[in-house]
């Protein structure tokens, strides 16, 4: 079976796509100077963005891990992604904190979905 990579650049690929399932690399956003809630919509933009170009959507994924990096932030965080989170078919999630290696990013997020046949 064959990988797709989407993306793929010197150190990682943004996804990559194999036997009907995809896993996007950690995605932070482009405008770390953002507020937590504003970087969380920025990042589900991309992760949408990044599922359709695989051939899947929020409503097929598996699960979502997100990393802040001050669970403080937790309630700010969760602003953007229920906003965002298909209320039909929410994933199982885990949430945690973390030093994040982009500075400024206080949240990353990273998801593992279906793609569609």
């Amino acid at each position: 079976m064959v990988v797709k990579r989407l993306h793929p650049g010197p150190r990682m690929s943004a996804a990559s796509v194999h036997q009907g399932v995809v896993r996007l690399a950690g995605q932070v956003a482009e405008e770390p100077n953002l507020d937590v809630t504003a970087q969380t919509a920025s990042i589900l933009e991309t992760i949408e963005s990044l599922l359709e170009e695989a051939g899947s959507n929020k409503h097929q994924i598996l699960f979502a891990q997100i990393f802040v990096a001050d669970i403080a932030d937790f309630p700010a965080m969760n602003i953007a992604w229920d906003a965002w989170v298909s209320r039909s078919d929410p994933p199982p999630r885990a949430t945690v904190e973390g030093k994040l290696a982009v500075p400024g990013c206080t949240v990353e997020v990273v998801i593992t979905a279906a793609v569609l046949d």
